[in-house]
């Protein structure tokens, strides 16, 4: 199979995870391409199925996945198809809300776009305090506080669950056919 993983990321996690996925992916025999939606823009329709995955900053998608998910969901609609989104609030403990949060946001993001990927799954980030600037790091860091959360400045946090997402993975590889799908 030819597999498109397309993606959003700030500060890189959501771009590891894809080259996670994608390493699995190509592990069970197919074919992979990655591209970030920062500059990349894929054409669904050249590959027989497609990941897409965003990292949630307070509170949405990265617009240029939520932009290219409405240019294309016809075609996602009609092929195999799945989204991941990166959340800290998936990681628990870091924000008051928590996993419910992060779930919220994916499934606000689903029935907003009209998108019915085969599969979906909410994932925890990194709190990668190095790669921000200044004014948001303050502003993670404060939010992060409240909750409990890691506040050392100095340093990233990871949370990210590589056993999710390798199972992730694992169930995009099993889709062997499109049998089914007509029916969501």
């Amino acid at each position: 199979m030819n597999i498109l993983i397309a993606y959003g990321t700030s500060e890189g996690q959501t771009a590891a995870i894809a080259e996670r996925i994608a390493a699995r992916l190509m592990e069970a025999g197919n074919a992979v391409r990655l591209a970030d939606l920062e500059g990349d823009k894929p054409e669904p329709g050249d590959f027989d199925r497609v990941v897409v995955g965003a990292s949630v900053h307070f509170g949405k998608y990265q617009d240029r996945v939520t932009r290219w998910v409405a240019q294309h969901v016809a075609a996602l609609n009609a092929m195999p198809s799945w989204f991941y989104g990166v959340s800290l609030s998936e990681a628990g403990g870091l924000t008051a809300d928590g996993p419910a949060a992060a779930q919220a946001v994916l499934d606000r993001f689903l029935k907003t776009s009209g998108w019915h990927p085969v599969g979906s799954t909410s994932l925890a980030g990194a709190l990668k305090y190095r790669e921000c600037n200044w004014l948001k790091r303050r502003m993670l860091k404060a939010i992060v506080a409240k909750a409990g959360g890691d506040t050392d400045t100095s340093r990233n946090h990871e949370y990210t669950d590589w056993f999710a997402v390798d199972r992730f993975a694992g169930e995009i590889a099993r889709v062997q056919s499109f049998a089914g799908l007509s029916e969501r």
